[in-house]
């Protein structure tokens, strides 16, 4: 159950993070964009005079010749009612509790506006650059949400996930979901096993060398990279190692390739090696260019 339950643990911690970044960056657009007007408001000079009475700003129109009163704040607000019983309670609740997060995202955000919105009135050249970021919001909380899944999981993690967790994918898919990840973490350190690869290739591609001196090589190869335990740290490297050397063969000569690809499907049919290590072998090749036909497995 566990297995179902963290990829889609994982969906939900990346759209609340894409959320989460949305709305923040929308509350810094919106300041800024305030900063900016109160600015512009102050250099166009409106002459507008606060009343004596609370939340009534009176503004004098030079065009009409009249005075504009806008009502910003009454008292006795939705007629004094206020909602009664658990739902009340509940949602009173929420509010109160959206509210004071709100208060806190301004209080922190509120100084970064200021200086953003000081420096593109300073500078209008920038206001031009701060639409385009403006517009590119979403694309910007996005790119948070990924980095986000990124900084908690790798790739390699989420691969041993899906390949587990997905009922829907197929037996091939899963092998070559595996493959991938193998080959990801064990290529950077084939220093381990190169030495070995080099020889293998160079011997399975000399005419002059019997066939048993290189089934001999090929299934020690074959061999350490089955048997090393799955969390063994030389577990990766040694695959990279014989996916090193298989397409090494497929590139030189290909009668060695065929010879280890027969050999492989021998260790398979003898038990030697598991069905899924010969699919996770079979689908790196694949990846990595070799065509079916080549492997005679359609």
């Amino acid at each position: 159950m566990k297995k179902f339950i963290r990829p889609y643990l994982g969906y939900i911690l990346m759209c609340l993070s894409f959320r989460i970044s949305l709305y923040l960056l929308s509350k810094l657009f919106s300041m800024v964009d305030e900063v900016i007007d109160t600015d512009n408001n102050a250099a166009n000079n409106n002459n507008e005079l606060i009343d004596g009475t609370n939340g009534i700003v009176t503004t004098h129109d030079y065009t009409t010749c009249k005075e504009v009163v806008n009502i910003t704040n009454m008292r006795g607000g939705q007629n004094g009612l206020l909602p009664r019983g658990a739902v009340g309670v509940i949602q009173g609740s929420f509010q109160h509790l959206g509210k004071f997060c709100g208060k806190g995202v301004s209080i922190i955000l509120r100084p970064i506006a200021k200086s953003l919105g000081f420096l593109l009135v300073k500078i209008p050249m920038l206001q031009a650059v701060y639409k385009v970021v403006k517009t590119g919001k979403v694309i910007l909380a996005s790119s948070v949400a990924l980095g986000t899944m990124r900084l908690i999981a790798r790739f390699d993690y989420w691969a041993l996930i899906f390949g587990d967790a997905l009922a829907l994918m197929s037996v091939d898919q899963k092998a070559a979901l595996a493959s991938i990840r193998r080959m990801r973490m064990g290529v950077m350190h084939m220093e381990v096993c190169a030495s070995q690869t080099s020889e293998i290739i160079n011997l399975a591609s000399d005419e002059n060398v019997n066939l048993v001196k290189k089934e001999k090589m090929l299934i020690n190869l074959f061999s350490m990279y089955e048997f090393l335990p799955e969390n063994h740290p030389f577990k990766n490297r040694y695959f990279a190692c014989v996916i090193n050397v298989l397409l090494g063969l497929f590139i030189i000569n290909k009668k060695g390739f065929n010879f280890a690809i027969r050999l492989l499907l021998r260790l398979l049919k003898d038990g030697s090696i598991t069905l899924q290590t010969y699919r996770e072998i079979i689908a790196q090749l694949i990846i990595g260019g070799v065509s079916p036909i080549e492997i005679d497995i359609v």
